[in-house]
């Protein structure tokens, strides 16, 4: 029964369309609690996800949506490294740099070069 319920969704390009309720996925993201549903579009299949109101997570679980558990990526909750401020002379000795035929060899041996 469900299978064939229909849902309005909206899709980027082209707007307002209908998905059936298993082509529908409702996902929660755990690190900031925030609802989105996702599809493919029926007509220009692109790949969508919105987010939405708590009243329609509401209806789209009582009517059996299917859902989904998902987590920031881990990139997000890095620190920064802390590293100086490219200066204007920075970026003239680096241009300066790049005129020697050898600037990587050069480059590595400089102090404070990474060689990794």
């Amino acid at each position: 029964m469900f299978n064939e319920t229909r849902v309005q969704v909206e899709c980027a390009d082209c707007g307002v369309v209908q998905v059936t309720l298993p082509d529908l996925t409702l996902r929660f993201c755990v690190d900031n609690e925030q609802w989105s549903y996702c599809f493919r579009c029926p007509s220009c299949r692109l790949a969508t996800s919105n987010t939405t109101r708590e009243s329609a997570v509401e209806l789209l679980l009582a009517i059996g949506a299917p859902t989904q558990r998902w987590r920031l990526p881990a990139e997000l909750r890095e620190s920064p490294i802390p590293a100086p401020v490219l200066t204007p002379d920075d970026l003239l000795d680096f241009h300066l740099m790049l005129e020697d035929p050898r600037w990587f060899e050069s480059a590595l041996t400089r102090p404070g070069a990474d060689a990794r």
